[in-house]
């Protein structure tokens, strides 16, 4: 019978506790910064809305995700919890900011949208396409050493892509193509950094036992450029008169080919060197297969 009792107390001690853990530990409420307010019915909101349904990425036109009152200071000043976009780092307030030039209008707006969707987004599947778009008149960020604002056509960062874009609209399409590939070159050549070694091994080993080798002391050549020489190899162009292509310099000459050159202008210009066909057509194939749409 003591046996009984005792087991009986501690149960209900057990049982009042799991109760007074489970009321003393909310289930916290996570806010998607990156998302329009349910509430939010203005212009911009709406166009942001229908953008993430359209194209299952969020769209910011500033860098604010979130600006809380927060009461006076000392001297009677208003303060205020400001939560921002930081490129290099995702989400958080410390470091060094770009700065921003928002696109004005409603107008503008619609066009930064309608170029996006049309020359970038259509070109990238959905595991290709960044999280977040913040589209600006101007992205800049500050050279300290410089002491001056240098813009950045595109600036990536973990979670959000900065594009300015008001430039580019008044440009012709031979221009904007320029821009385009630009971009489309930043966005996949982040993505390729992100895989894992094997989705490139068969690119890279082409030519693995030549990448950055020194060239007189490896490979007993003279300290000169010489295109014709190391396009034998696979190098699209000699880099360097004392060392060969790095793996690096490899993988950006043949994205930035496959970007810009069809494969019929590509065979006509390098048809006589049968490793580069084949590195051009390999890195096409991988491209693919992670969703770039050409």
């Amino acid at each position: 019978m003591k046996l009984k009792i005792i087991s009986t107390i501690g149960l209900v001690f057990i049982l009042l506790g799991c109760k007074k853990e489970r009321e003393l530990i909310p289930n916290p409420v996570e806010i998607n910064l990156f998302a329009v307010p349910e509430d939010a019915n203005d212009p911009e909101s709406l166009l942001r809305r229908q953008f993430f349904t359209d194209e299952n990425t969020y769209l910011l036109f500033n860098d604010t995700l979130r600006k809380e009152y927060q009461g006076k200071d000392a001297y009677g000043d208003d303060t205020w919890f400001v939560e921002r976009v930081n490129i290099d780092y995702a989400i958080n307030n410390t470091g060094d900011w770009g700065r921003v030039t928002p696109l004005i209008g409603i107008l503008q707006k619609q066009q930064a949208i309608d170029f996006v969707k049309v020359n970038i987004l259509s070109h990238l599947g959905p595991k290709l396409r960044p999280y977040s778009l913040l589209l600006t008149d101007n992205y800049a960020i500050y050279d300290s050493y410089r002491k001056t604002w240098k813009k950045y056509n595109i600036k990536s960062g973990i979670r959000c892509v900065a594009l300015s874009l008001a430039e580019v609209l008044q440009q012709n399409s031979i221009q904007q193509q320029v821009y385009i590939n630009e971009v489309l070159f930043e966005i996949l050549n982040s993505a390729l950094s992100k895989q894992q070694d094997d989705v490139l091994a068969d690119f890279y080993a082409f030519s693995a036992q030549y990448h950055s080798l020194d060239k007189a002391e490896d490979l007993g050549w003279p300290y000169v450029l010489d295109d014709a020489k190391v396009r034998e190899i696979g190098f699209l162009k000699d880099v360097s008169r004392y060392y060969l292509p790095s793996k690096k310099q490899d993988l950006d000459a043949f994205l930035q080919q496959v970007l810009t050159t069809k494969r019929a202008d590509f065979v006509l210009s390098y048809g006589s060197y049968p490793l580069l066909l084949a590195k051009y057509d390999k890195l096409n194939e991988i491209l693919t297969k992670l969703g770039f749409i050409q």
